[in-house]
């Protein structure tokens, strides 16, 4: 993803692991939660190049059903993510805040008893604060976005719950495998 602010544009690869909750007590309405542990690197995020910070992410969200039938779903889902990672080397500290806003609506068409295909449209917008201290000092803030793109997907059910693979390709680009099952 691309990040912009006075002092240039950067490069910047972020990597998760977490999970992802939805309450499914009423199918209309799910609130969720994202949480989990983020580690961050980038060619051109700083005059630090070559400090991984590492740290979490957060990410409560709202999941509504728009549409139901037997072989098509449509969601319309909102979420905000909150990211904080930090590295310190010989003196040098680094902290990166971060900041999405995503607005998503998606379909989900049951090609077989067994497999959906997903197709999504995404809205994102992203903010982060870059502060150093140490030898080199500064804050930045930096800005992606307001973007529109898209989430595609298959998903396979498999014994009490599904295995899936979105491809990003909006602000957050890049490839999703998960795992999920209903409680």
């Amino acid at each position: 993803m691309e990040l912009h602010n006075p002092q240039g544009t950067g490069s910047v690869t972020v990597q998760r692991a977490g999970v992802r909750f939805f309450e499914n007590s009423d199918a209309r309405l799910q609130p969720g939660l994202r949480l989990g542990y983020a580690r961050l690197s980038s060619t051109a995020l700083s005059a630090l190049d070559g400090m991984e910070p590492q740290g979490f992410y957060t990410a409560p969200s709202l999941r509504g059903l728009l549409w139901h039938s037997p072989r098509l779903e449509i969601y319309l889902t909102g979420s905000y993510l909150y990211q904080r990672v930090d590295d310190d080397e010989g003196g040098q500290s680094l902290r990166v805040e971060w900041e999405q806003a995503q607005l998503a609506s998606d379909a989900r068409w049951r090609i077989t008893s067994r497999t959906r295909l997903l197709v999504g449209a995404v809205y994102s917008h992203l903010s982060s604060d870059e502060t150093a201290s140490g030898p080199v000092s500064f804050k930045w803030q930096r800005q992606a976005g307001p973007q529109l793109g898209g989430d595609y997907g298959l998903e396979f059910s498999v014994g009490d719950g599904q295995v899936g693979a979105l491809l990003h390709d909006h602000l957050e680009q890049g490839i999703e495998l998960y795992f999920q099952r209903l409680f």
